[in-house]
């Protein structure tokens, strides 16, 4: 990751903002969290949020 940039895995995301993990992985699949997936063999990486996308995100009040 970029120097200075703070990555959280999806439930760090879910907890800091007390949803489910399925609510955020909704908001990524719906375009409203950007989110990057890690490289894995099968193509299958983790997801990680830019905790300043997070932060972005609430501070507009985006619900789905």
């Amino acid at each position: 990751p970029p120097s200075g940039q703070i990555y959280l895995s999806v439930r760090e995301a879910a907890e800091r903002i007390s949803v489910a993990p399925r609510t955020v992985k909704r908001w990524i699949s719906a375009g409203v969290l950007p989110a990057t997936r890690l490289p894995s063999p099968k193509g299958l990486g983790q997801l990680r949020i830019r905790r300043s996308d997070l932060e972005i995100m609430m501070a507009r009040g985006i619900q789905i």
